[in-house]
C-alpha cells in the first residue's frame, strides 16, 4: 500500500472502528450488568404472579404442566413455594428448595428476591387469600443468560456510526493528501524544465503547515528559476564575449606570424592550436546553453536514419582514415523519424565521436539500428575500457569527466554527450550507456 491517501484513510478509518465497537462493547457490558438485578426482578416477579394466579384458580395440573414446559424452554426447574409449606412442582424439591420453603413457612425469609448459588427466589406474593407465596427456580446457567439483549438496534447504530466515521475520514484524507499530490506535480513539472510552475494557495489551508510548505516551496522554484536564468544568460554572454578577443587574438597571431618571418613558427603553430580549440569549447557551450532551454525549437522534417547514420559513419572513417574502417555500420533496412535533422546528427556525431577517442584503433566502433513497437533504437558501441557503474548516469552531466588526465589526452571538454542527451530528450526520446560485458560501452538511443 504505497498511496499515503490510502494509508490515512485506511488507519484513521480502522482506528475509528475499533473505537467505536469496543466503547460500544464496554458500554452494553456496562448496561447489562447494571440492569441484570432489575431485569431479573422482573422476570421472577412475572413468572410468580403468573404462577399464583394459576394455583388460586385451583388448577394445579395447569401449574404444573405449565412449570414444566417454561422450565424446559429456559433450561431451570420451578417451584412455587407456598407459605403454608406446600411445594408444587413435577419435580422432587432439593434440600435447598425445602428449607426456603420451611422458612417462608416460618416467616423467616427475608423480603425482596434472594439468590444462592444457582438459585433464585421471586419477592413474597400475597394472595386475596391470605396466602404468601414465592416463585423459586434452579439453572445450571445464571438467569442473566436468558435476559434478552437487544442487538439488532444497537447493529444498526454501530453500522451508521461506522459508515460516518468512514465519510469523515475519506474527507480528512482529501484534505491532507491534495496538497502533497499537487505539490509533487509541481516538482515533476518542474523537473522537466517548466521553471515558472508555481502552487499557489490551497483551499483550507491558509495559515497551518501546508500552507506554509507551499509558500516555501514557490519561494524556492522562483529562486530557482532565477537562478538557472541567471547561470544561462551568464554561460552565454561570456560565450559571446569570449568570440571577438579570439577572433582579434587570432588576427594579431597572424600579423605576428608575417613579422617574425618564421622565426617563431612552433610558438605560433601552439597558439594557433589552442585558439582553434578554444574556439570550439565556446561553439559547445553556445549550443548547450541554446539546447538546454529550448522546449519545441525543433524544425523537425522527414528524417531517414539509417543513410543519416551511414553519411556519419563514412564522415568519421574519412576523418580519422586507417584500413580497416575505424567505424562499421550493420545493415539495416531504411527507418524514417520526424526530426530535427541537424540536433539529431550532432547528437550522434558527439557520441560517435566519444567512442573513437577510447576505442583502440585496432578495434572498430559498431553501430546498430533496430525498430520495435513504434520506437527506433540506435546502439553505439565500442571496444574502449568503459566507465564505471556508479559514473554511467554522470557522463552526460555538462563538463563532466571520469578521468580528466585521459580528457587532457584526447583533448575532449565533457560537453559533447551533454549536448546529445539534450538533443535527444527535446525529441521526447532517451538516452542510456552501460558496460558491455566483453569489455567497452554501448550508448543506446531512443527515439519514438
Amino acid at each position: 500500500m504505497r498511496s499515503l491517501y490510502w494509508k490515512i484513510f485506511l488507519s484513521f478509518w480502522l482506528a475509528t472502528i475499533l473505537i467505536i465497537i469496543t466503547t460500544a462493547w464496554v458500554t452494553s457490558e456496562i448496561a447489562q450488568q447494571s440492569s441484570i438485578p432489575v431485569r431479573e426482578q422482573v422476570f421472577m416477579d412475572s413468572y410468580a404472579n403468573a404462577a399464583v394466579a394459576t394455583f388460586e384458580s385451583g388448577q394445579h395440573d395447569a401449574l404444573k404442566k405449565w412449570l414444566e414446559q417454561t422450565g424446559e424452554s429456559k433450561k431451570m426447574v420451578m417451584y412455587l413455594l407456598c407459605s403454608t409449606g406446600e411445594i408444587v412442582s413435577n419435580h422432587v424439591p432439593p434440600d435447598e428448595i425445602k428449607r426456603v420453603a420451611a422458612d417462608l413457612a416460618s416467616e423467616d425469609l427475608d423480603d425482596g428476591m434472594l439468590k444462592f448459588g444457582n438459585l433464585i427466589v421471586s419477592h413474597e406474593i400475597l394472595s386475596t387469600s391470605g396466602k404468601a407465596y414465592r416463585l423459586a427456580a434452579v439453572s445450571e446457567k445464571p438467569l442473566s443468560h436468558f435476559v434478552i439483549i437487544p442487538w439488532a438496534g444497537l447493529t444498526i447504530r454501530l453500522t451508521i456510526a461506522i459508515v460516518i466515521s468512514g465519510l469523515i475520514c475519506y474527507l480528512l484524507s482529501i484534505y491532507l493528501t491534495q496538497p502533497l499530490r499537487s505539490l509533487g506535480l509541481a516538482a515533476k513539472s518542474i523537473a522537466t524544465g517548466n521553471l515558472s510552475t508555481r502552487v499557489g494557495r490551497f483551499k483550507g489551508h491558509n495559515r497551518d503547515e501546508i500552507a506554509e510548505l507551499s509558500n516555501e516551496f514557490d519561494r524556492m522554484a522562483e529562486q530557482l528559476e532565477t537562478l538557472i536564468h541567471s547561470k544561462e544568460r551568464l554561460l552565454q554572454d561570456i560565450s559571446h564575449e569570449l568570440r571577438s578577443p579570439l577572433a582579434r587574438l587570432r588576427i594579431a597571431l597572424e600579423l605576428g606570424r608575417n613579422k617574425a618571418k618564421g622565426l617563431a613558427e612552433v610558438e605560433f603553430s601552439r597558439m594557433e592550436i589552442e585558439c582553434l580549440r578554444l574556439n570550439c569549447l565556446i561553439g559547445e557551450i553556445l549550443e548547450f546553453a541554446r539546447l538546454d532551454k529550448s522546449v519545441d525549437e525543433l524544425n523537425k522534417t522527414d528524417v531517414n536514419i539509417t543513410d543519416l547514420l551511414h553519411h556519419i559513419s563514412e564522415d568519421a572513417n574519412f576523418e580519422y582514415g586507417g584500413n580497416p574502417p575505424r567505424v562499421l555500420m550493420s545493415p539495416a533496412p531504411a527507418v524514417h523519424v520526424l526530426a530535427d535533422e541537424r540536433l539529431i546528427h550532432r547528437a550522434i556525431e558527439n557520441i560517435v565521436r566519444n567512442a573513437l577517442r577510447y576505442s583502440p584503433e585496432d578495434k572498430p566502433v559498431e553501430i546498430s539500428l533496430t525498430q520495435a513497437a513504434g520506437q527506433v533504437f540506435i546502439d553505439i558501441a565500442d571496444k574502449g575500457p568503459g566507465v564505471p557503474e556508479d559514473q554511467l548516469v554522470t557522463i552526460f552531466n555538462p563538463f563532466y569527466r571520469v578521468d580528466p588526465s585521459r580528457e587532457k589526452k584526447t583533448g575532449g571538454y565533457g560537453l559533447g554527450l551533454s549536448i546529445a542527451e539534450k538533443a535527444v530528450q527535446l525529441h521526447q526520446g532517451t538516452i542510456v550507456a552501460s558496460n558491455r560485458p566483453d569489455g567497452g560501452l554501448l550508448v543506446r538511443i531512443r527515439l519514438p
